[in-house]
């Protein structure tokens, strides 16, 4: 099926972020010679990610230090700076009580378990 789409819309370039859904793609993608470039969003790198690192164009990360990254492939590293700027991380928040305020949790892979089960409970009770 990855075949088809890929084929079928021209794709020229497949932008993948790991985990085992994206596996079909990536390998239609090889087959079809489209340049792949991976997403690693955490410190370690994803086993599907891993698999891809000698066919794509470059491997974007938020950091150079990333555990069980072949250092054979560190030519494929591009640094991307965070999404999120220092400033948000070290803004002082009003301490009133009451006050109403929207809270955002982005999250998945290795810590998508915590995000579903104890923190979505803690904030409650909090």
């Amino acid at each position: 099926m990855g075949l088809v789409i890929l084929n079928k819309e021209k794709i020229q370039i497949l932008i993948s972020t790991g985990g085992y859904m994206s596996l079909p793609l990536c390998i239609a993608a090889k087959i079809l010679n489209i340049k792949i470039y991976l997403l690693e969003p955490n410190m370690v790198i994803g086993r599907a990610n891993k698999f891809f690192l000698k066919f794509c164009e470059k491997i974007i990360f938020y950091s150079e230090n990333i555990i069980g990254f072949p250092k054979k492939f560190k030519s494929k590293l591009k640094i991307l700076n965070p999404l999120i700027r220092q400033k948000y991380y070290n803004k002082k928040l009003k301490k009133h009580e009451n006050e109403k305020f929207t809270l955002i949790i982005i999250g998945g892979s290795q810590g998508a378990q915590i995000f579903d089960k104890i923190l979505h409970e803690s904030i409650i009770k909090i």
